[in-house]
């Protein structure tokens, strides 16, 4: 499965929207989008943690 789908799995069993997940992200709704067509900038540049999923 690739990333975009993977986010969009998680975001949907979580019961977020990409605006929310920007959010927690703190990054930009277009970024998610962006993430889930594979565009964009790596993910790897964003710090994540364990607890935003």
């Amino acid at each position: 499965m690739e990333i975009g789908q993977e986010i969009k799995k998680r975001r949907t069993e979580l019961n977020i929207t990409q605006e929310e997940l920007a959010k927690r992200l703190n990054v930009t709704r277009a970024a998610i989008s962006n993430f889930k067509l594979g565009s964009g900038k790596k993910l790897s540049r964003y710090s994540t943690s364990s607890e935003t999923f």
